[in-house]
């Protein structure tokens, strides 16, 4: 499943209109939930570096008497 800001806004609103001081009712409070996931969904997205699970990625490098693959994969 990719990460969506969406996804990230909504999980965000259910947790925090769980709590007393939150009126989940104010338009506002969806609106804060939908900036801090589109923020940090594009943050994370743009400056993460992670480890490809998988050899069919292109900027793999293998060294030829053997040892670790090396690269650099990206989230979605």
């Amino acid at each position: 499943m990719p990460m969506t800001g969406a996804g990230l806004a909504d999980a965000i609103f259910n947790l925090l209109a769980q709590q007393p001081w939150c009126n989940s009712t104010d338009p506002s409070a969806q609106q804060l939930c939908n900036d801090l996931g589109n923020a940090i969904v594009t943050y994370i997205q743009e400056n993460a570096t992670v480890l490809p699970l998988t050899l069919g990625v292109p900027t793999l490098i293998a060294p030829s008497g053997g040892g670790p693959v090396t690269g650099v994969g990206s989230i979605e």
